[in-house]
Order: C-alpha cells, then sequence, then structure tokens
C-alpha cells in the first residue's frame, strides 16, 4: 500500500508541473530578492545547470537554505 501511494505521488507531481530550469538564475533572482529586502546574501555565479523540476519547489527549497543560512550562520 505504501509503494502504491509513494509511485501516485511520484506520478502526480511531475504531471503537476515539471519544466527545464536554469538553476543558476533561479538562485540569482532569489539572492537579488533577498538582499532587496535587507537579508544579507550574495551569490558567487559558477556553472550554469539546467535541471526539470517545479520552479516554486525549487525557490522555496533555496530560500529555505538561505534563511538557515543567515539565521545559523550570520551570512
Amino acid at each position: 500500500m505504501l509503494s502504491a501511494a509513494l509511485s501516485f505521488a511520484r506520478e502526480s507531481r511531475i504531471a503537476g508541473g515539471e519544466t527545464r530550469i536554469d538553476l543558476g538564475s533561479l538562485i540569482e533572482v532569489l539572492a537579488e530578492d533577498m538582499a532587496a529586502t535587507g537579508q544579507p546574501v550574495t551569490v558567487t555565479p559558477g556553472a550554469r545547470a539546467i535541471v526539470r523540476g517545479d520552479p516554486a519547489a525549487l525557490r522555496r527549497l533555496f530560500a529555505n537554505l538561505a534563511d538557515n543560512a543567515i539565521r545559523y550562520g550570520n551570512r
């Protein structure tokens, strides 16, 4: 039963809006938005990575990582 539920969740997530995303651009825009609100966030550009995923979920994921870095690492 658990396996069926996990399969259903995976299929629903994939059908729900995965797109090709330039991960570097997503992170740069997020950092700019956070810096505009006064948070001490900077990005060092690196190699570009194109991934498939949900843009909103990825933005949330990296926003959480940045928030934790600020909260626990001061930057």
